[in-house]
């Protein structure tokens, strides 16, 4: 996961805007991205509202993983493996 921090100015820098940097999960933060780097970006109401840091992210992701025991090793890397270039 690339931490693009949450610094606006740092935004300016990356290579791709709007829709086509949100199809590059190399660069899509999800619910990440500030409201200043959504306007930077021309992402505004291209990602759901709210700001979620990516810790958060993950903490939910894993919370989310560890409560579900049942997973055969098979279906848990396919879960693992869909999720490998979307940010939730």
């Amino acid at each position: 996961m690339t931490d693009h921090s949450a610094d606006p100015r740092r935004a300016r820098s990356l290579p791709r805007r709007g829709i086509d940097l949100l199809q590059d999960p190399r660069f899509n933060k999800g619910t990440g991205f500030t409201e200043a780097e959504r306007d930077v970006l021309k992402i505004r109401g291209l990602v759901p509202p709210g700001f979620f840091a990516q810790e958060e992210q993950l903490a939910r992701i894993m919370s989310t993983f560890r409560q579900k025991r049942s997973y055969s090793p098979v279906a848990a890397r396919l879960l693992l493996w869909s999720m490998a270039g979307k940010r939730l």
